[in-house]
């Protein structure tokens, strides 16, 4: 369609002719993508997010990555299966148990995170969780690149 002339006419019947490359759709408007305010302390608001399926490792090939987004302690929680309940408990006994429950927990939109168990288990315990845009992993991006550094972990240590 590129150097096409488009013709029509005005509300007034004036002849109008258009380059068909210069027209453009109004298209979808994105929105601007907001900002995570730092934390005041750690353990406070924590990234969480499902990485797998993995080679099995005494039956375990899941994990469950967790991020504290103040002091980047990070912690890769080995699961057999990515259920709701299964992640639910793993993430209440490895580091909820171990470090108190945090004001926010931010995630992405998979379905174990949508799940009523989950989002019960936050609220019996009073964190708030935060789910990041749809098909946006950039903004979980502290957990997307230690996927990226446990993904060349494994495959460097199966080589040998």
């Amino acid at each position: 369609m590129s150097g096409q002339i488009l013709k029509s006419k005005s509300e007034n019947g004036q002849k109008l002719a258009l380059d068909a490359k210069n027209v453009k759709s109004a298209g979808i408007q994105k929105s601007k993508l907001g900002d995570f305010e730092q934390p005041d302390e750690r353990f406070s608001v924590v990234h969480i997010d499902l990485i797998g399926k993995l080679p099995p490792s005494e039956g375990m090939q899941y994990c469950l990555t967790c991020i504290d987004r103040f002091s980047c302690w990070m912690e890769a929680i080995p699961i057999p299966e990515i259920t709701a309940e299964i992640v639910g408990r793993a993430f209440y006994e490895k580091w909820i148990c171990r470090f108190g429950v945090p004001a926010k927990i931010v995630t992405d939109q998979g379905r174990q995170f949508e799940a009523e168990l989950f989002r019960s288990i936050a609220a019996i315990c009073g964190a708030k969780v935060a789910h990041t845009t749809s098909y946006h992993p950039q903004c979980n991006g502290k957990v997307e690149r230690l996927h990226r550094t446990l993904k060349g972990a494994i495959k460097s240590s199966q080589q040998y």
